[in-house]
């Protein structure tokens, strides 16, 4: 049975043994779980299905006692009848939406983490808990410090096989498809550990943040994913202890976000049918969400930011809450902040506004000024949105904090010296694109190609390559500036920074099949080849089990696609290690 209510499978956990019946049937696993995925609710619960309407649940599950029952809350006790079967009742749950609803019930094996959480799997990954398990039990202790006015009772992780969703995540209960939960190093790329990481923490975060709270509609589930993405992310870097993870996170949320609001409307519908609710959980509305979130953490500071949330938590436990109320918290913390904005109009904008702005610079021709503006390259009439950006001035490393571009004030002069070059600082985030004049643009070349290329902090490094390529392809760059700024990544070995640029071997290849024989397209694999030499040779082929995962990273894509583009370097060590495995192949097994 599949269906959107439950889910329901029968397996055998090792078919090598289907000759023996009777091994085969101790490695015999079955479970049910509930698969009520928002508005599916309403089968289950018709009428009621509203997120906004709530009530506290007293469920209880008969089942074989040889099987464990699973449900929202922790157990408070058993009763035990006839046939071989139990009653167990669980505690009443808070106040909660019918969508919020979950029960398993399996013969998979728990592996009890800490007192409040366990997680079921098959035997088999307890391998892989180790690790995993310290993650989740790191995650959730950060979380519970961090937002350290609410409680979950219990939080058990279910891993199922083939599980058709990644996102089923009710109070008290996360439900992981297996394949999302394990990372086999020996067949996965470095990186699917982090996104494995980053999935697990995103499904923890919404236990306070989708769970404790609720939206009181559909169209404010943005709010709710945004911050449990942002915790999420917050919580990993605490967890692996890595300060340059959080640069990655920003680095991929502003090319995703950006790359996606360049072509769809990542803003939620207004409207509550079938089609476009499926549509708001479908879809990675969020991510915007995320980076505007981000932006508003950036603009009112960090300690206040958190504040705000404590406050939102502590004040709306067990609610169903509408982004109003969350800007009305913002707006009370920061009456002494030194430039008062009414948050409500300044982010409800930015999540109402199509797409994104572009920022411009634009040198005076005349005198040693210049002048930042936004546009709206979208062509959509009357529509400006409130921006807070800094401005890092170089080689001086001055920067000017808190400039404000708003509907009424659109844009800001500023005068410097004529050796002076201006970078929009990209500190945590912008839902926005950077259009600099040719002048600067050329002094940016300049400078990134210098020894000095990592004053410039890693965001803002990345962030010119994004935005250099966007403008490339949509005809507002010349595509020499483009190459000569990509030039400096050879010297560069952060993945980070490299990021974009990746991206962008992806796009071209997609474009242009590298298997191709063209004067134009040999030409662009040439130049790629020609940024790959100095990595290749720093980095080379063999991993260091003491190097960081993102140094790992990059050694991974530069040689992929060094190989893709027939680099020399690549074709003479596959050789060589081609060679050496036919000398002696019990070596490689």
């Amino acid at each position: 049975m599949n269906n959107s209510l439950f889910y329901n499978i029968n397996y055998y956990e090792n078919l090598l043994l289907s000759y023996l019946r009777t091994l085969l049937k101790l490695c015999h696993r079955w479970f049910i779980a509930t698969f009520i995925q928002t508005i599916g609710a309403r089968r289950l619960f018709p009428c009621w299905d509203d997120p906004q309407l709530k009530t506290a649940f007293t469920i209880s599950i008969k089942n074989n006692r040889n099987l464990m029952a699973l449900s929202n809350m922790p157990i408070r006790n058993y009763d035990s009848s006839q046939n071989n079967f139990t009653c167990i009742h669980f505690h009443t749950t808070p106040l909660m939406s019918t969508y919020q609803v979950a029960m398993v019930v399996s013969n998979l094996f728990p592996f009890k983490i800490n007192a409040n959480i366990t997680v079921w799997c098959r035997k088999y990954l307890e391998r892989f808990l180790r690790f995993k398990g310290g993650i989740i039990e790191s995650i959730t202790s950060y979380l519970e410090f961090k937002l350290n006015r609410t409680e979950i009772p219990k939080i058990d992780h279910v891993v199922i096989p083939n599980f058709p969703h990644d996102d089923v995540l009710k109070l008290g209960l996360i439900i992981h498809r297996e394949s999302d939960f394990v990372h086999n190093e020996k067949l996965h790329p470095v990186m699917g550990n982090v996104e494995i990481t980053r999935l697990i923490a995103f499904k923890i975060a919404h236990q306070w943040f989708s769970n404790a709270i609720s939206p009181s509609q559909w169209y404010y589930f943005w709010l709710h994913d945004g911050l449990a993405a942002l915790y999420g992310e917050e919580a990993i870097v605490k967890s692996f202890n890595n300060s340059r993870l959080m640069d990655l996170f920003v680095v991929q949320n502003q090319y995703e976000s950006l790359n996606l609001g360049s072509h769809f409307n990542l803003n939620p519908p207004r409207n509550n049918n079938l089609s476009d609710v499926n549509s708001i959980l479908s879809f990675p509305r969020y991510i915007k969400g995320l980076i505007i979130l981000r932006m508003l953490q950036d603009t009112v500071t960090d300690n206040l930011f958190q504040r705000s949330i404590q406050t939102f938590l502590y004040k709306y436990m067990s609610t169903s809450v509408t982004p109003y109320k969350f800007w009305s918290i913002q707006e009370h913390l920061i009456t002494n902040y030194e430039y008062f904005i009414n948050i409500s109009n300044v982010y409800q904008a930015w999540i109402k506004n199509e797409h994104y702005p572009v920022i411009t610079w634009k040198e005076n021709s005349y005198t040693v000024s210049g002048a930042l503006s936004q546009i709206d390259t979208f062509n959509i009439v009357k529509r400006k949105w409130w921006i807070c950006t800094n401005l890092l001035i170089l080689p001086s490393l001055t920067t000017i904090a808190k400039i404000w571009l708003t509907p009424q004030e659109s844009s800001f002069e500023l005068e410097y010296t004529e050796d002076d070059m201006i970078i929009i600082d990209i500190q945590q985030a912008g839902y926005y694109r950077v259009k600099y004049d040719t002048q600067n643009w050329l002094k940016i070349v300049h400078y990134l190609n210098s020894e000095k290329y990592k004053d410039l902090s890693v965001i803002n490094r990345a962030k010119i390559i994004d935005d250099a390529f966007y403008f490339l392809v949509t005809r507002q760059l010349n595509i020499s500036i483009f190459w000569e700024l990509t030039r400096y990544l050879s010297q560069e070995i952060d993945y980070v920074a490299w990021y974009p640029m990746i991206k962008v071997f992806e796009y071209i290849s997609n474009i242009f099949p590298f298997s191709q024989d063209h004067t134009f397209i040999d030409n662009v694999k040439e130049k790629l080849r020609k940024l790959l030499d100095l990595p290749l040779k720093t980095l080379g082929f063999q991993e260091n089990l003491m190097e960081d995962d993102l140094v790992k990273c990059l050694r991974q894509e530069i040689v992929k696609w060094a190989c893709m583009l027939n680099h020399s370097e690549c074709i003479t060590t596959a050789t060589y290690k081609l060679q050496q495995f036919y000398k002696s192949p019990s070596k490689y097994e």
